[in-house]
């Protein structure tokens, strides 16, 4: 514009089909809601690294992008479990990540409901069981709030870990974004026995806060004793079809990491553990990914092909 602005008396034309144009560019990288499309198919466009995504009341999501990688994933550095078996692994899709973890205010936007006990807006959601935080991401993929081409998640153990160590920007920290504890989370030495705010300490190699301490992060996959037998990328069908039929039971053991406001061992990247997916807790809580939705369209057209391979053939 400030070419035009050089040559105004003789380019109005101009200028007005180039407001037109713009309105157009922008009018096609926003959805209705008013949340920014994150498939960077456009030609020439890169994808953007973070995305701000609108919720009800007034709130919003804000996602980070983490590229593909590879990476090492657990570790035998003298403070792991058993159950850390080190191995390597390549993501192979990008996806997001929250920012933070779930938030109280974020919480209510979506689930009208407040369950916790440390309570502030900026606090993390507690009181939150696996089915609860899949439930939330069902809610945000049916309310039509998840971005064209995404879905609404937990992510898997592995993208979690990818992500808590710093991605493809990883400076191999203990924690997610310091070998100091003090630095980025709140845990036994420093939280005085509560969670705090989200986002008060420095965020880790990718800008996300709090992967270490604050609340324990609920993941998507079914509790493996083994991290090397992990899957690690995939994405479950819609929760409302992981009812009755489905083999899916809220007490099955679900996995979670990242330490919470009374531990330190745990506030480690490579620390991993796991609870009945019912469980509830002050110090559980979560954060969503968005990924893309076409392992969740493969997986919802197998299940309905096998509910109609069940389903009584008409006259027998």
């Amino acid at each position: 514009m400030t070419a035009n602005k050089r040559h105004h008396k003789s380019s109005f034309i101009l200028c007005g089909l180039a407001v037109l144009l713009s309105a157009a560019v922008l009018a096609g990288c926003k959805k209705g809601d008013g949340s920014e499309e994150t498939d960077g198919k456009s030609e020439g466009k890169k994808p953007d690294p973070v995305i701000h995504i609108s919720l009800p009341s007034g709130q919003e999501l804000v996602m980070v992008r983490v590229e593909a990688g590879t990476f090492e994933m657990s570790s035998k550095d003298g403070e792991n479990d058993t159950n850390e078996v080190p191995h390597q692994v390549t993501l192979t899709q990008d996806f997001y990540l929250a920012q933070t973890e779930v938030t109280q205010a974020q919480w209510r936007a979506v689930m009208g409901e407040q369950t916790t006990r440390f309570k502030g807006d900026n606090q993390p959601a507690q009181w939150i069981g696996w089915d609860k935080a899949m439930k939330f991401c069902d809610k945000l993929n049916t309310g039509g709030i998840a971005p064209d081409g995404w879905l609404f998640s937990l992510p898997t153990e592995t993208q979690w870990e990818y992500a808590a160590r710093g991605g493809n920007k990883s400076k191999g920290y203990k924690y997610s974004g310091s070998n100091w504890p003090d630095e980025v989370a709140w845990y036994r030495g420093n939280a005085d026995d509560m969670t705090h705010p989200v986002g008060m300490k420095m965020p880790n190699e990718l800008g996300l806060y709090d992967m270490s301490g604050n609340v324990y992060e609920w993941c998507l996959d079914d509790w493996e004793e083994d991290s090397s037998k992990l899957t690690a990328e995939f994405a479950r069908e819609n929760y409302k079809l992981l009812g009755s039929g489905s083999g899916y039971r809220s007490e099955d053991y679900r996995a979670y990491r990242g330490g919470c406001y009374f531990s330190e061992k745990e506030c480690r990247t490579r620390w991993r553990n796991d609870n009945y997916g019912n469980n509830v807790d002050y110090s559980y809580g979560f954060r969503v990914a968005l990924v893309p939705d076409t392992w969740a369209k493969a997986l919802q057209a197998e299940a309905a092909a096998a509910e109609a391979a069940r389903a009584p053939v008409e006259g027998l």
